[in-house]
């Protein structure tokens, strides 16, 4: 059976989409993404670690088939996503009531609350490359930065998402 890319996957790639001879390509740039939960805006972060999918498979044995034993699949696994930056007024503020919010919601229900995470990476010019949706997501930790006098670093916050999946928006 050979994989047949969706549709909407094709026609992106069509001649008039900016694949063409003499077209400068939108490159996503690693430094440069934003993040949105529920729509709420959640400002731009200096990295993302977990982005991916582990497609487990389990291999048979066939009677009097001794030379390949076929895959068959079993289990799809998605690592927590991990975002990490620098603190600062605006975005670390926002970060900081929306988890208020969640954390009053979580103790009101019995299992916690799903949200919509949205990852954009963005081009040199701030304009969307490509997007993920982290499916059924929720925080699952907050670490906030390691305090020093002794020490001149930039103070980094983090936050923890786990989630059942993701797919390109």
């Amino acid at each position: 059976m050979v994989f047949t890319p969706p549709i909407p996957a094709l026609t992106a790639m069509a001649p008039g989409a900016g694949f063409g001879l003499g077209s400068y390509p939108s490159l996503g740039m690693n430094m440069r993404f934003s993040v949105s939960i529920d729509g709420l805006d959640l400002g731009h972060w200096s990295a993302c670690k977990g982005l991916n999918v582990k497609l487990g498979f389990k291999r048979i044995e066939q009677g009097g088939d001794y030379t390949h034993r076929p895959a068959v699949p079993e289990r799809i696994e998605y690592q927590p996503v991990t975002l990490e930056r620098a603190v600062n007024r605006r975005d670390s503020f926002v970060l900081q009531v929306w988890l208020q919010a969640y954390i009053s919601q979580w103790n009101s229900i019995y299992r916690p609350p799903l949200t919509s995470v949205v990852i954009r990476l963005l081009d040199y010019q701030l304009k969307d490359v490509m997007q993920w949706r982290l499916n059924e997501a929720f925080p699952s930790a907050w670490n906030g930065p390691t305090l020093s006098a002794t020490d001149s670093k930039v103070a980094i916050e983090s936050l923890v998402l786990e989630h059942d999946g993701f797919f390109r928006s």
